[in-house]
């Protein structure tokens, strides 16, 4: 699967729009629609940990390194995103 293919797939498992993962990510809404399409292929390396972050995938899988993906429940990545950005936004890395 592509690095777009698998963004999509990741966005679809958590519910989120376009918009709404490049908000999380710090992108535009065009930059995530190019990756998935394979537009373009390279996304810098905040943004790719960003994406892997939002998406509760590991940067190999992202990149196509490793092809599995473990199989935790949406709602419990969902849970982990929103944690991770209380605890961001109260400056804790």
């Amino acid at each position: 699967m592509s690095l777009g293919g698998r963004i999509r797939l990741l966005r679809a498992r958590r519910g989120l729009s376009l918009q709404k993962l490049a908000d999380l990510v710090g992108c535009t809404k065009t930059h995530i629609w190019d990756l998935e399409r394979g537009h373009t292929s390279n996304p810098t390396l905040s943004t790719a940990i960003n994406l892997s972050r939002e998406l509760g995938c590991s940067l190999s899988y992202l990149a196509g390194v490793h092809e599995v993906l473990p199989d935790y429940d949406p709602a419990v990545i969902n849970v982990a995103a929103l944690m991770d950005a209380a605890l961001r936004s109260r400056g804790m890395p």
